[in-house]
Formats: structure tokens, sequence, C-alpha cells
């Protein structure tokens, strides 16, 4: 206690003249100003749900953009792949060949190979029965 009696009792405060005469003016300007800004920002509070509720559709329409186009995407690599693989199954074929099936040929194309004769009797009676002008076949050779 013996400090506190040290303490000058004088109020260190001080208060300019006429301030509480000025104080009501002084305080309804300081409440208009703020209306004023308040209603700035009451129009940017009516419209920040719709901002929301634009900012979620949009998101939204992306997302389901994005999902469609990579299910499509996904679709065309299965498509390519079938595709590819039909492809390869077509092409595919066994081409071992039998050595027997290469003689058969050859023998049976030597018994089919005999030129038959024509005489010129059977030449002219074709080209006579096919209506055939003997001048046109002479002049091609």
């Amino acid at each position: 206690m013996d400090n506190l009696s040290k303490i000058n009792k004088e109020n260190p405060f001080k208060i300019p003249d006429g301030y509480f005469d000025k104080f009501p003016l002084q305080m309804q300007e300081k409440i208009n100003n703020t209306a004023i800004s308040n209603t700035k920002l009451n129009s940017r509070f009516k419209l920040q749900p719709y901002l929301a509720y634009a900012a979620v559709f949009s998101g939204l329409i992306i997302s389901v953009y994005f999902t469609f186009d990579y299910i499509n995407n996904q679709k065309i690599k299965q498509n390519t792949l079938t595709a590819k693989t039909t492809i390869e199954a077509d092409f595919s074929v066994d081409y071992s060949i039998n050595e027997n099936y290469i003689v058969d040929a050859m023998v049976s194309s030597e018994n089919t190979n005999e030129e038959e004769s024509y005489n010129s009797d059977d030449i002219e009676n074709y080209l006579a029965d096919n209506e055939i002008e003997t001048n046109l076949v002479i002049d091609a050779y």
C-alpha cells in the first residue's frame, strides 16, 4: 500500500473543450456513414448465394462433361482394341504347307497340261457360231 500513496491523485486525461456539445452530431454522422457502407455490403451479400449456386452448378457441369469424355474415350479405346484384335485374327492364317499337297498339285497339273489340237474347221465353226468376223481376228494378229 505504500506504493499507492506515491501516485499522483490528479486525473492525467483531459477532454477537449466543447467535446460533449458536438458529440451527438458526430455520433449521428458516423451512424449515417456506416449505414451507407452497410448498404453497399448488403447488396454484395444479397448476390453471394446466387454466385455460390452458379459456382456449384458450373462445377457440376464441368465434372459431368469430363466424366462423359472419359467414358467415351474408354469406349473408343475398347473399340480400337477390338478392331485391332479382329484384324489380327483375320490375318492369323495358318500358312504351313504340306509337301503332299504340292506333289499332288504337280501330278494333277501334268495330267491336265495336255494341249488340245484344233483344226481350222473347228476354229471357223466357233467364229461363225459366235458371230465373230474373221477380218477382225486377222487384223488383230
